[in-house]
């Protein structure tokens, strides 16, 4: 109790930079002291980043942005040179009572500033026992072979408020990026213009990243095309009717500047598939769509 009541007095003014001594492994344990432990919440168009500074260490960083999954990284001042076996645990901090390990991980360091990396799943329980109470601490062995253990906590204290922004901010990541929308191809039934609903998830990403990512776009280009369902004046017809389908979505749903708008018709032209069997002539009966961005 004694020995409790020292560690959480030196950790609330001092860096936690403890050595312990065994017979054959000393342990060397890094964490902010709790008086001055900080997080740090800041965004750009398209990123969140949480920040938390562990002393004589680095960084420990989690981080979300469009078209990725949420990652942590655990920044070093000096990075490994070999790579290591590290455990993530994830217990009570100093200045609660012992619970049980909510989280048990394990992952191969790699070379580098930045050697901890770890799943998706991982990322999101440690966000939540932090936001818990708990200080998830990442053990290894060190690899100046020098046969220490180290032990780096990363601390829960202050979290609350920063992690608050950080999930606000997280509603306004999109899992998809530009590139993933920059040439869109939607598909129609026979004889149909019609946008069918399973294609119309389509047009309505293309709708959010819009909204969200506001890209300054110089033009959309869309093409419609048609299988050989009809003669040559109808299957041209049916093209136009494709692409004005598509066009009409752009301009009234998305409420696009229709002089950005470039519409054509090809008919049966640059057929993509072979027309004489009926999966070929699925993939011919289409429109596309595709954005060209400003010069940066």
């Amino acid at each position: 109790m004694r020995y409790r009541l020292l560690t959480l007095l030196l950790c609330l003014f001092l860096p936690c930079l403890f050595f312990s001594t065994g017979h054959a492994l000393t342990r060397i344990h890094y964490q902010a002291p709790l008086a001055t432990v900080k997080w740090t919440f800041s965004e750009e168009l398209g990123f969140c980043r949480l920040t938390h500074e562990i002393p004589h260490y680095g960084q420990a960083m989690f981080e979300m942005r469009t078209g990725r999954l949420q990652s942590f990284v655990l920044d070093t001042q000096v990075g490994p040179s070999r790579k290591e076996t590290v455990t993530l645990t994830t217990g009570s901090p100093g200045w609660r009572l012992p619970e049980a390990l909510i989280l048990n991980d394990h992952a191969k360091m790699s070379q580098g500033y930045a050697p901890f990396r770890f799943g998706t799943m991982t990322v999101r329980r440690m966000l939540n026992s932090l936001a818990q109470g708990y200080a998830p601490t990442l053990t290894y062995q060190s690899w100046l072979g020098n046969r220490q253990q180290v032990q780096v906590s990363i601390s829960p204290a202050n979290f609350s408020r920063s992690y608050t922004q950080y999930l606000a901010c997280s509603k306004k990541i999109l899992p998809f990026t530009f590139v993933d929308i920059e040439h869109t191809v939607i598909y129609f039934g026979v004889n149909d213009r019609r946008i069918l609903k399973d294609q119309r998830y389509k047009l309505e990403r293309i709708q959010e990243y819009f909204k969200v990512m506001k890209p300054k776009i110089r033009r959309i280009v869309i093409k419609g095309y048609a299988d050989y369902a009809g003669n040559y004046l109808y299957n041209k017809y049916l093209s136009i009717d494709r692409a004005k389908a598509l066009r009409k979505f752009i301009v009234e749903d998305m409420k696009f500047d229709a002089k950005k708008l470039v519409v054509r018709a090809y008919g049966v032209g640059q057929a993509v598939a072979n027309n004489s069997t009926r999966s070929g002539r699925a993939l011919n009966r289409r429109a596309t769509i595709d954005i060209y961005l400003e010069d940066p």
